[in-house]
């Protein structure tokens, strides 16, 4: 067996979760997402009066505007019906990062992907495809560790947990907004506790598949 493709086989069994990860957040940035949480019966309520209609039209331009080209005039344009901008300028700023962060992990999503085909198609070609799909299945492993580790995090104590994504990913004072702002209004806490749980089901159901189909399918081939 070829050392180096070895070597490869546990580097794509590595990336397995940030792969299913990528995959579970982009699943959520649809509008049925959207429509399925502002229409649960204990969503909480915006005390300052966004009505239900009124969330789902404001959060999907604001989803919209992550994952299109367009720069923040597209957010900063919109307005209330009194004419008064949506959204403040430290909100502007925010959405200015977090679309920065989900675009670099959607090209990372790609280049991942090319990583994982490339390592089947060599693996294919030179017959060891065994290995490769063994590859797959310590990947799913790894992933249903990983996200059982966060789920846990997410029942004990999420306010924590929110948190410390955020200080990874931003600068401190830049992601903290008043109780009126839009963005809070808009994307209450229990709104990103659903989020966490969701993206975490549907990587655990993606590792979970592997795990039994990369082990199951590995004695079965070559």
């Amino acid at each position: 067996m070829n050392t180096l493709y070895r070597i490869f086989c546990w580097i794509i069994a590595l990336i397995i979760p940030f792969f299913l990860l990528i995959s579970a957040t982009r699943l959520l940035m649809v509008p049925a997402f959207l429509e399925h949480e502002y229409n649960q019966a204990d969503f909480p309520a915006d005390p300052y009066g966004f009505s239900t209609a009124e969330r789902l039209q404001y959060s999907r331009l604001a989803v919209e505007y992550l994952i299109n080209s367009a720069d923040i005039s597209f957010l900063g344009n919109q307005t209330f019906a009194d004419g008064k901008a949506l959204y403040q300028p430290q909100e502007l700023s925010h959405m200015e990062d977090v679309k920065g962060v989900v675009q670099a992990a959607f090209l990372a999503w790609y280049f991942l992907f090319a990583i994982i085909l490339a390592g089947g198609i060599w693996g294919w070609q030179r017959h060891w495809f065994s290995t490769y799909l063994g590859a797959l299945s310590k990947g799913g492993w790894l992933t249903l560790a990983l996200i059982a580790a966060a789920l846990v995090g997410v029942f004990s104590d999420f306010s924590e947990l929110f948190t410390h994504f955020h200080q990874i990913f931003f600068k401190d004072g830049t992601w903290t907004f008043l109780f009126s702002d839009t963005l809070i209004r808009l994307f209450p806490l229990q709104f990103w506790m659903d989020a966490f749980i969701f993206a975490g089901v549907f990587a655990f159901i993606g590792g979970l598949l592997l795990a039994f189909g990369g082990a199951y399918f590995s004695k079965r081939v070559d």
